[in-house]
């Protein structure tokens, strides 16, 4: 799966926590949502402006939304649980999660569908 269409993808499934997603799709969304963050908190700081940064937690709080549902997803291609995501809580707990995004998901269906 291509970057645009990971993209589109995450934004049309932005709030299903009960699919499965392919280790490209989450990988092609993270960079996108890392650049996309990364420039719009630039933004902010660059200009300042009150008005500016309440304007800009709108699509933060989309992209944080979406990126917390293509992780779940991520990991029920794993045949894991989405709440597993909870660990990065704990220190040394994101790479863990990292490394599990990371790994190959289970071959066929398992308890959250069809293989992406």
């Amino acid at each position: 799966m291509g970057f645009v269409d990971s993209v589109k993808k995450c934004f049309s499934h932005f709030t299903d926590f009960t699919d499965r997603a392919s280790r490209s799709e989450f990988w092609w969304f993270t960079l996108f949502a890392v650049v996309v963050q990364a420039v719009l908190s630039s933004l902010v700081v660059a200009l300042g402006n009150a008005l500016l940064q309440i304007i800009v937690l709108i699509p933060i709080a989309i992209i944080i939304i979406t990126s917390l549902s293509v992780g779940a997803r991520r990991l029920h291609d794993r045949n894991m649980s989405g709440w597993w995501q909870l660990i990065s809580i704990i220190p040394f707990g994101t790479f863990v999660l990292i490394v599990l995004w990371a790994l190959p998901g289970t071959a066929g269906a398992n308890d959250y569908g069809e293989e992406p």
